[in-house]
C-alpha cells in the first residue's frame, strides 16, 4: 500500500483539527465545564502536533521555492 502525500496527510490532520474543536464548541454550547475542558486539552494537544508535522512538511518544500538568502524556518 503506497503512503500518502504531504498534502493529503495535512488535509487529514486539518479535518480531525476542526473535529476537535466541534467538539469543543459543542460542549462550551451546553455548559458542559467537564467536557469542554478535556475537548480544549485534546485539542490544544492535537494543534500542537500538526503545527510541528506542518512546519516539517512546508518549510522544506517553501525552502525549495524561495528566494537563495530567505531563513524560512526562522520566519
Amino acid at each position: 500500500m503506497p503512503l500518502p502525500d504531504d498534502a493529503s496527510l495535512l488535509a487529514e490532520a486539518q479535518r480531525g483539527l476542526r473535529t476537535r474543536f466541534e467538539d469543543f464548541r459543542q460542549a462550551f454550547d451546553r455548559r458542559d465545564e467537564a467536557a469542554y475542558r478535556v475537548a480544549l486539552i485534546d485539542f490544544r494537544e492535537n494543534l500542537g502536533r500538526w503545527t510541528a508535522a506542518a512546519e516539517r512538511a512546508l518549510v522544506p518544500a517553501l525552502s525549495r521555492l524561495a528566494a537563495p538568502r530567505a531563513d524560512l524556518a526562522r520566519e
